[in-house]
């Protein structure tokens, strides 16, 4: 089965942490791609907020 960040739009952008650096997700338009460990994946609307998990820096797009 195919993730979806590997069939998600060729013309997205990292959404990295704004302290770290660490890819948080990829923005394509209005939505923002966020995968997880053991396959977890998630669509959502932006704007988007996410705690980083390496700094626990809050990042917004």
């Amino acid at each position: 089965m195919k993730t979806i960040l590997n069939t998600f739009d060729a013309g997205h952008r990292e959404w990295r942490c704004t302290c770290c650096n660490k890819l948080l997700g990829l923005r394509s338009g209005s939505v923002v791609l966020v995968q997880f460990a053991r396959g977890h994946q998630y669509r959502a609307p932006r704007p988007v907020s996410a705690v980083c998990r390496s700094c626990k820096t809050l990042n917004e797009t």
